[in-house]
């Protein structure tokens, strides 16, 4: 059976909308699907449910699927459901949930979805909306994890199978059971505590999707080794650190000295980390061309100078798998960038 066909049931599709009512009903949300007739019953499911859902498919006219996604900036429309035809070339900032329900081949069509919702939200364009993180919901269909991520949504018809093993101590007891006669678990609760270890190493593992994100960027991002969690990229003219203040991840970008732009140091964004990531690879790539985010790959990878490794923070001496590049971007931010930011974050509530 192909694997669109069975995420595509009357019982699953049941759940997907429960999840995400549980996790993102308030948030304004793009699903990707397997194929036309999944999305189509994907957004039936949603409809039937009293939320405000929509379909876009190739098969609209261009005049009816850009009503829809008129809709959903007006707030007639909550949920917009799609195969891939907003994968890319669409924007949306105020999105903030992304749903995927189908297989992603290759890491930069998870990557492509998954940035639907990564957008930081203009004031100035959006005034009533507001967004401090993006939600991924991934139905266990091995896409963030490189194909590893385990995450089990159980039909409601295969509960009651299911149920012949405690959840404690695995022995089979009876099927009608709700303690177990071995071991005197309740099983429910046991049931719940192994859902709750089961998120939580879901969750752990999701970190990894901060990686993928960023093998999208032009610019590679140097771990600073500092409490803050700080990281840092550089180009010719501008520098982006990210780092983690006061229970919120910033971006904050500023001009190289030197550099050949006219721009003050400034908070990017404020908020989630992926989203803080994404905001500031958008700065790196505003004020750096292709041209020169390759000339820094091309030499980044050389080995530290003897006056750069002379400059490096102690954290850093000693340290043999430093770059040239890592190297630049450490000391960018040690000699210029370190007191920009404490500056800019000084202003913040």
């Amino acid at each position: 059976m192909r694997q669109n066909h069975i995420l595509d049931t009357v019982p699953l599709n049941t759940r997907v909308v429960e999840e995400w009512k549980a996790k993102a009903g308030t948030r304004k949300t793009v699903i990707f699907c397997s194929d036309i007739k999944h999305a189509s019953n994907v957004t039936d499911a949603f409809k039937r449910s009293g939320v405000k859902a929509e379909l876009v498919t190739s098969l609209m006219t261009s005049e009816a699927r850009q009503q829809v996604l008129q809709d959903i900036e007006t707030g007639k429309v909550q949920v917009l459901v799609n195969v891939a035809i907003l994968t890319e070339g669409w924007d949306y900032p105020p999105i903030s949930c992304v749903v995927l329900l189908r297989c992603s081949s290759y890491k930069s069509t998870m990557i492509q979805m998954i940035g639907r919702g990564l957008r930081p939200i203009d004031a100035s364009i959006y005034p009533n909306d507001t967004k401090t993180d993006c939600i991924v919901l991934d139905f266990g269909i091995s896409t963030i994890l490189h194909g590893n991520l385990e995450q089990e949504i159980k039909l409601k018809e295969e509960l009651a199978k299911e149920r012949d093993t405690c959840p404690d101590c695995k022995k089979k007891i009876p099927l009608s059971a709700e303690v177990c006669p071995l071991c005197n678990a309740d099983i429910e609760e046991a049931e719940e505590q192994q859902k709750v270890a089961r998120e939580k190493r879901i969750l752990e593992r999701f970190v990894m999707a901060e990686i993928n994100l960023l093998e999208k960027s032009h610019f590679a991002w140097t771990d600073l080794r500092l409490p803050n969690k700080a990281m840092i990229a550089a180009g010719f003219n501008v520098w982006c650190c990210v780092l983690e203040y006061e229970g919120k991840w910033f971006a904050i970008g500023g001009r190289k000295q030197g550099g050949n732009i006219d721009t003050e140091t400034t908070i990017v964004h404020k908020g989630g980390k992926l989203q803080a990531l994404a905001a500031g690879n958008d700065f790196l790539c505003k004020y750096e061309t292709h041209e020169a985010a390759s000339k820094v790959g091309r030499w980044r990878h050389e080995k530290p100078t003897t006056k750069q490794r002379k400059w490096l923070p102690s954290q850093f001496k000693g340290v043999r798998k430093i770059t040239k590049g890592d190297a630049s971007a450490i000391l960018t931010y040690k000699l210029q960038a370190y007191n920009e930011i404490k500056h800019a974050l000084s202003g913040v509530a």
